[in-house]
């Protein structure tokens, strides 16, 4: 089992993702920065707000995040069962 390094930026200071052979899991996902919360691009924009939604937001933010781990990892979202 090979435990990818800390993101030093991340101030959660978890493991994205584990791999074991040529499995990868990925590590629970919030819409959150751990700097200031929710990031302003996983934001309703108070401007608009009947604009869109929180949820599709903070899940298009979730799947950002999981598309750039995985690429680190040598995968895609394409390969997630």
């Amino acid at each position: 089992m090979r435990l990818p390094r800390y993101d030093k930026s991340s101030l959660a200071m978890k493991r994205e993702v584990v791999t074991a052979g040529d499995t990868v899991y990925a590590a629970g996902q919030i819409a959150s920065d751990y700097r200031t919360g929710v990031p302003p691009e996983a934001r309703q924009d108070p401007a608009f707000p009947y604009y869109g939604s929180d949820i599709q937001k903070q899940a298009r933010y979730i799947l950002d995040n999981l598309r750039s781990v995985f690429k680190a990892a040598g995968c895609d979202l394409k390969d997630v069962v």
